[in-house]
């Protein structure tokens, strides 16, 4: 998130009626003050949402979509790799990679011989 100019001015505004506001005698002032407060406060809430929101033309937004969805085809396109048949390192034989040892040997998947 950006932090732009009027969002400062909306906290400096804030920060400067809080301040003044116990030094006032007059409780109608304080009032004030509190509501110009409370009213930048509500001001950089909009302008903080506001800037979340996004335009769907944006070449930008186009391109970080099109950079989540090759991520997400490489992720599974690995797992369709890691899911196919495992051979054992120990006696060669093929066997699906959801067992944990060899069926012929019983060494684990993946272990060499020794």
């Amino acid at each position: 998130m950006k932090i732009t100019q009027s969002m400062l001015l909306a906290m400096a505004v804030c920060i400067v009626s809080l301040m003044l506001t116990p030094f006032i005698p007059d409780s109608g002032i304080q009032n004030l003050l509190i509501l110009v407060a409370v009213a930048s406060v509500g001001y950089f809430v909009f302008v903080t949402v506001k800037g979340v929101r996004r335009d769907p033309y944006s070449l930008q937004a186009l391109q970080e979509t099109h950079e989540r969805e090759e991520i997400r085809s490489l992720i599974d396109a690995q797992e369709k790799v890691l899911d196919g048949p495992v051979v054992c390192l120990h006696c060669g034989t093929e066997f699906d990679s959801s067992r944990s040892i060899c069926p012929r040997c019983g060494a684990r998947a993946g272990s060499r011989c020794s």
